[in-house]
């Protein structure tokens, strides 16, 4: 049986293999781009500036003398497909292969995650990392040199992740000190409800008051990132509102803002049909983060402690999503199926990743007891 489960992951990795540059290869001849290929490959001189730009096209341009776009592709997403399957495999089985093989199949972890993109230096760093933050976490009376390497290297690997994704990277580094806090001291009883969708909500309403909050106290940088996202997209949203700062401080507009970050406007469908494959995105997106998130619910259900700590886990990361990739992802929608890549290792893969090990570690001790 687990012999024919082996199989059966490998040939799917195989078949996300070439879906993945079918969908690259779709994207870029439909659209003639995808994310800042030429720029980052080294083919022009213009395009995204900044250190994490400059850090992946330090990378990237080494490509550069194959001089094909499409193959190319073809080499990042086989390396990209190897890499991956070597740091799930293990936690892939037959209660969780569907949702592992939904998820995977989201067209925009196809594209982005297996192309020259920031998105495809970020994502496996990223999931290494919460791998070892899930075995931390789950982990009772680990030594004390275990302890030193595990922190050394995922120190490291938040160091790769900023030099890549910037301040895309924070949500990690403010996951990284809430599980050493919450893993060594025990906060009570905080969370009594312990359901998904009254915590959903929970973390909805909050995310509008931390929002607001980073308006009011961190004004400059919210107006001056605004204003960029502004001048990036100008030409881009023909079919959607003109959000800009005011538009963004009126606390009614909240709902439709996180509706555009996700969907396109009726007018935008209908001049690019192609924007389809973003609903279906967002959609398998939404599935697969309340089927991870709940399965996990369920499994750590009976644990007073670590219900806890994953009921507060679970707010902070909805908040994350809402109060950032929910705004920056409103201004245009193929940005923000490109961005909201860096959130799913946090955020989908994290409970997925988690509710494996605490399944494993429950069977360990049944055979055993």
């Amino acid at each position: 049986m687990e012999r024919l489960l082996v199989k059966n992951v490998s040939s799917f990795f195989l078949f996300r293999y070439f879906s993945s540059i079918l969908l690259c290869f779709l994207t870029l001849f439909v659209t003639g781009r995808l994310g800042d290929i030429d720029f980052l490959l080294g083919f022009i001189q213009y395009g995204a500036g900044g250190t994490t730009s400059s850090v992946a096209k330090s990378i990237f341009s080494t490509l550069g003398f194959l001089g094909n776009r499409y193959l190319i592709i073809c080499l990042i997403a086989f390396l990209s497909t190897i890499v991956l399957f070597l740091l799930l495999k293990n936690f892939i089985d037959k209660k969780n292969i569907k949702l592992w093989v939904v998820f995977l199949m989201s067209p925009g972890l196809l594209i982005y995650t297996n192309s020259v993109t920031k998105e495809t230096l970020f994502m496996y760093p990223a999931i290494l990392y919460i791998i070892l933050e899930c075995f931390y976490l789950t982990k009772k009376n680990s030594k004390f040199a275990d302890l030193i390497s595990s922190f050394i290297l995922k120190f490291f690997l938040l160091l790769l992740m900023i030099s890549i994704r910037g301040d895309l990277t924070i949500p990690y580094i403010i996951l990284f000190l809430l599980s050493i806090t919450f893993k060594n001291i025990f906060l009570g009883n905080l969370v009594k409800n312990f359901k998904f969708k009254s915590l959903l909500i929970t973390s909805f309403c909050l995310s509008i008051i931390v929002t607001f909050l980073v308006i009011f106290f961190k004004e400059d940088y919210f107006i001056r990132t605004i204003v960029y996202l502004q001048s990036a997209f100008r030409y881009d949203n023909l079919y959607r509102p003109d959000i800009n700062i005011q538009f963004i401080r009126n606390p009614l507009n909240y709902f439709y803002i996180q509706y555009l970050s996700v969907f396109p406007t009726p007018m935008e469908l209908i001049n690019k049909p192609y924007k389809v494959t973003i609903i279906i995105d967002s959609l398998i997106l939404f599935y697969s983060y309340s089927e991870a998130w709940q399965s996990l619910f369920r499994i750590v259900n009976p644990y007073k402690k670590t219900r806890q700590i994953i009921a507060m886990l679970f707010i902070f990361i909805t908040i994350v999503y809402f109060s950032l990739y929910g705004i920056l992802g409103s201004f245009n929608l193929g940005s923000s199926q490109r961005l909201r890549t860096n959130y799913l290792p946090i955020g989908i893969i994290f409970p997925l990743i988690f509710e494996k090990i605490i399944r494993d570690k429950i069977h360990f001790t049944k055979i055993h007891s």
